[in-house]
Parts: structure tokens; sequence; C-alpha cells
């Protein structure tokens, strides 16, 4: 398996994705998400333009089996101490080639990546309904850093 970055002519293929990872979510949370928001090609070109975005793409025989989305951030307020870090938006592998560790080595691009840049940490996160990824985060080595919570009426 190679990991790659993205480039235009991966548009038709990240789109896909990352209306398949949206539209997991909304068939689990049907109850506050709706429809998956469509990627425009201008969208796509703005986010490989920008060198604070990553788009690594998971490649098998030729085929691109799997994708992560994420942003390079630097945070520095009067509430937050000074850091470099990456925040994953997006992870999405292909159903038949799921846990064959492509999303492992997705994350491991990520975090050497990071590593690379300085950053000192990797954040993402995570629908409390998606056990098999929490699985795999918790295995790559991410912990809870805060729990959001809802009370539906």
């Amino acid at each position: 398996m190679v990991i790659r970055k993205a480039d235009i002519t991966d548009y038709d293929t990240v789109a896909d994705f990352s209306k398949k990872a949206f539209l997991y979510h909304v068939e689990n949370r049907s109850d506050i998400l709706r429809n998956a928001p469509e990627l425009s090609k201008k969208e796509f070109k703005k986010i490989l333009k920008n060198k604070n975005w990553l788009i690594f793409l998971a490649q098998k025989d030729e085929k691109v089996v799997g994708y992560c989305k994420a942003l390079i951030r630097e945070v520095a307020d009067e509430c937050w101490s000074p850091m470099k870090m990456i925040f994953i938006y997006e992870m999405y592998v292909s159903p038949s080639y799921a846990r064959q560790g492509t999303a492992s080595r997705l994350l491991e691009e990520i975090k050497i990546t990071a590593k690379n840049i300085g950053a000192s940490q990797v954040e993402l996160d995570v629908w409390s309904f998606n056990e098999a990824a929490i699985n795999l985060y918790s295995k790559a080595g991410f912990t809870p850093q805060r729990i959001k919570m809802e009370l539906k009426l």
C-alpha cells in the first residue's frame, strides 16, 4: 500500500469518499444530520493550494482505497498555550478494504507529518456511535481530551 498526497486528478474520488463518510454519520444520527455537503472542484482546488491542508490517499494496486483530510493549525491566544497541531477532519476507507491496516497507515502518515513540522499533537473528533473508529484511534495512541454531551428534550 502506498500513501500519497492528493492532486487535482483525485477530485472525483475525494469528493465521493467525503460524501460517503458524511452519509455514514447521517445514517447514525439522522436526528441532527441530513444532506451530505458536496465538495466542489473549486473548494478542492483551494484546499490543495493551501499549504496547511493535508489530503493523504491510500492506494493499493493503483486503486485509491482510503483518504484522510487534515489541517495544520497554530493556536496562540490568551486562553490556550501556544501550540502547533494537526486536526483530522475526515477519514474514510472503502468498506472492502476496511480492517486491513489502511486507516492505520493513513494515521501513521499524519503522525510522521506532525513530527516533521514540529507539531505537539494530533487531534480529531469522533462520534460515540462509531465504535470502530474509536477502537482504531485508541489503538493508535489517541486518548479522550474532552467529551461533548447532549440532553435531548
